[in-house]
């Protein structure tokens, strides 16, 4: 009988070492957003990159979050948090002001993207609670799986939200918003690391 390290390295060599089987593509919405809460749960913290579109006018940040609710978005213009305490700090410019913070109030417009949706709300799991909140209030879903991705689209009215989903990390590649049949937002996710051990300190200012 050959020694458990044997088989061992053979299922490393052969690429084996990874799960020995894939979960089979979910069979409806319902069933996708179970996956997805219980993957938000796994996320202590991570880190990715979005590229946006709304209005004509496209926008890069990088966004940081550790759970419960912390949240951390960096852009070219400027840096914004929400602290332990529960206060929202923003760093704005370049320069040696841009190292100095403020106090902004919640109610900021600048805070809010094109559907009026805070920054603090635009985590994995934050999305997640308004798409099952939307659900709730009488919009549809619906799931198109195929090999390389899920696309969940949810309805409400002449409102459609589009999420595109990875279906080995469990997180957006896309989100967008469509009003009446055309696409009035979108953004693009990428360089997706999850629980990468992100300190409390780190969204202090």
């Amino acid at each position: 009988m050959k020694p458990i390290t044997y088989w061992l390295s053979i299922w490393i060599f052969c690429g084996l070492a990874a799960p020995l089987w894939a979960a089979p593509a979910p069979q409806s919405a319902e069933e996708l957003l179970s996956r997805l809460e219980a993957r938000a749960t796994q996320l202590r913290d991570y880190v990715v990159v979005g590229e946006g579109e709304a209005g004509g006018k496209q926008s890069r940040f990088k966004l940081y979050f550790k759970q419960p609710d912390l949240v951390r978005i960096d852009t070219g213009r400027g840096q914004v948090t929400v602290e332990l305490n529960g206060e929202i700090r923003g760093r704005l410019g370049k320069g040696p002001l841009g190292k100095v913070s403020q106090k902004i109030g919640r109610n900021d417009p600048r805070l809010k993207d094109a559907e009026g949706i805070p920054f603090w709300d635009s985590s994995f799991a934050a999305t997640l609670g308004r798409i099952q909140r939307q659900i709730k209030a009488g919009a549809t879903a619906a799931l198109t799986a195929s090999p390389g991705m899920f696309n969940l689209d949810i309805r409400s009215g002449q409102t459609r939200w589009v999420y595109v989903i990875d279906p080995d990390s469990l997180f957006f590649r896309e989100n967008s918003r469509w009003e009446n049949g055309k696409q009035v937002e979108v953004t693009r996710y990428s360089s997706f690391q999850p629980n990468v051990g992100l300190e409390t300190r780190f969204f202090q200012f």
